[in-house]
């Protein structure tokens, strides 16, 4: 067809040749492209599915984290608890060593009277039997 137009046909010709060559090297980027996009989408969906794992680990994380609060919080509870049931049997010891202490204190003067009545019956005793030694002498 060139060669039939002539001079305006070699024109023509060059153009076609060159717009031949641009679509093969368009062709040719494109199949050089196709596998960089392909790439790129793969990396870009890795990093979606990475940053869904994330999200997912971190609430996890979070869910983890409510946890140990809530059993923090126990904890701190049955700590208050016991330091207050503590406090309480400490406070009932220390009632209960005072009430000792009297009891004591109680058993000492018991003891201490007792020696005394024991010593009143004994002088008791002596002057019964110095009485009786008295009266035996006397003669009805």
């Amino acid at each position: 067809e060139a060669a039939r137009a002539g001079e305006a046909g070699k024109g023509f010709a060059v153009v076609a040749e060159e717009v031949k060559q641009l679509a093969k090297e368009t062709q040719d980027a494109t199949e050089r492209i196709a596998p960089l996009i392909e790439n790129i989408q793969s990396n870009v969906q890795r990093a979606v599915d990475s940053i869904e794992r994330s999200t997912t680990s971190t609430g996890e994380i979070h869910e983890a984290i409510n946890t140990v609060a809530a059993a923090a919080e126990e904890q701190t509870a049955t700590y208050s608890e016991i330091n207050g049931q503590i406090q309480m049997a400490t406070q009932k010891t220390e009632n209960l060593k005072n009430e000792i202490n009297v009891l004591q204190d109680e058993a000492e003067q018991n003891l201490e009277e007792s020696h005394q009545l024991r010593n009143t019956a004994e002088d008791i005793n002596r002057y019964s039997e110095k009485l009786k030694k008295g009266i035996s002498g006397l003669k009805f």
